[in-house]
């Protein structure tokens, strides 16, 4: 069968296919077939559509956390922005990554939005998407004055018991507090036999903030009481929820992007991803569930905070019923025939490299692209005012 493809492309990591089918051929995932409204549909089947057609969204405040899938939320995030020339809050002292970390958000901090001059900071405004690790409760007022009208707020969260042994070995824990042992499982039986005394031997550095209530530390910041008052910990926690709109889950990652969906008004072409940075870990697979449970006493912080937002998560979904279900398969699908149609393979190594093997379209190549990279060319686009239409790729 013949297909017809229109394709809006640029540089790489700057680049997405608007793609739509006619026909279903071999060519492309067959359940992009773009239905018609025909002339036999009565004004009564049309105007419910059209009384249902939200705006999509264009500001959004994406609080990075570590270990959790953060960075295939910015990779999806980023990917819209950069379609649609959005001017991304970035830390400027950062070309690397972009993140703010502990640094506040302020004019000497941060990059121009797209056509505004260096230095010309009354125009330093209307934002349209921040993607980085940021301490999200100090910032918050800040985020507000820089942001375009009415920004969503999202964050991620993972379950602790797998994001904090993430964390332990990716930021090499073991090595920083000295704990003896050989073998991954060793050196966390060793950590739990005296974490006060292995917490006490952290040394300085941002990263030793992730070796306990790190999903906490990386969205409220860094306090005593989180360790010992539970008590205020809820009390944050609601503050939280006025603040904001959704807290996706790793461990629900789909049934999440279907809310964000819904939140943003986006379409789900706008959230195809491949999972980027996930590290191969046998040591799930082993744990007994005694050491799952230190370690969600270690992390009591992060245990309530991921208890609290996944009954939220879940009673999202109830509340919008079985549409819902209907908008997971149809999204599901969507993922599995573009993972066939690119022929994405995964190679696991320290960190999992997803390259394309045979498809070389735009989409494809974007959707496997190193964040790192894309970021350091989105910010140099920034820096220098790069609004020009940009040099295409070839189509496949």
């Amino acid at each position: 069968m013949k297909q017809k493809h229109y394709l809006v492309l640029s540089i790489p990591c700057l680049t997405l296919l608007v793609y739509v089918s006619f026909m279903v051929g071999k060519d492309g995932p067959t359940i992009f077939k773009r239905q018609v409204m025909t002339p036999s549909k009565t004004r009564t089947s049309l105007q419910p559509m059209l009384q249902r057609k939200c705006v999509p969204v264009s500001s959004v405040v994406s609080i990075k956390t570590h270990k959790t899938g953060g960075t295939t939320i910015s990779s999806i995030l980023n990917r819209y922005g950069e379609r649609h020339n959005f001017s991304f809050l970035a830390n400027r002292h950062d070309p690397t990554t972009g993140h703010f970390r502990t640094v506040l958000v302020e004019n000497k901090t941060i990059l121009p939005p797209l056509g505004v001059l260096e230095h010309d900071y009354t125009n330093y405004q209307n934002y349209n998407l921040m993607t980085f690790h940021i301490i999200f409760l100090k910032n918050e007022e800040r985020l507000k004055q820089f942001m375009s009208p009415e920004p969503r707020f999202i964050t991620i969260l993972r379950d602790p018991t797998k994001q904090w042994e993430s964390a332990f070995f990716f930021f090499e824990g073991y090595n920083t507090m000295r704990v003896p042992g050989v073998k991954p499982i060793e050196k966390l039986n060793n950590f739990f036999k005296r974490p006060l005394t292995y917490w006490g031997k952290r040394g300085k550095g941002f990263f030793k903030s992730q070796y306990r209530n790190g999903q906490w530390v990386d969205i409220l910041g860094s306090s005593r009481s989180i360790n010992n008052n539970m008590t205020h910990v809820e009390e944050l926690i609601k503050e939280l929820e006025k603040k904001l709109q959704l807290v996706l889950l790793t461990d629900y990652i789909d049934e999440s992007l279907v809310l964000l969906k819904r939140l943003l008004c986006w379409e789900f072409e706008d959230l195809l991803y491949v999972k980027m940075n996930q590290r191969p870990s046998d040591l799930s697979a082993v744990m007994s569930e005694d050491q799952r449970e230190k370690i969600r006493e270690w992390n009591k912080a992060d245990m309530i905070l991921y208890d609290h937002y996944n009954r939220t998560l879940l009673r999202k979904i109830a509340d919008i019923g079985p549409n819902f279900y209907k908008d997971l398969d149809a999204f599901r699908e969507m993922l599995d025939s573009y993972g066939r149609w690119c022929n994405i393979t995964m190679k696991a190594d320290k960190v999992r490299k997803v390259p394309v093997t045979t498809n070389s379209s735009a989409l494809c190549q974007r959707l496997v692209a190193d964040r790192t990279k894309c970021v350091q060319i989105m910010m140099e686009h920034q820096r220098n005012q790069l609004t020009s239409p940009l040099m295409p790729l070839k189509s496949p």
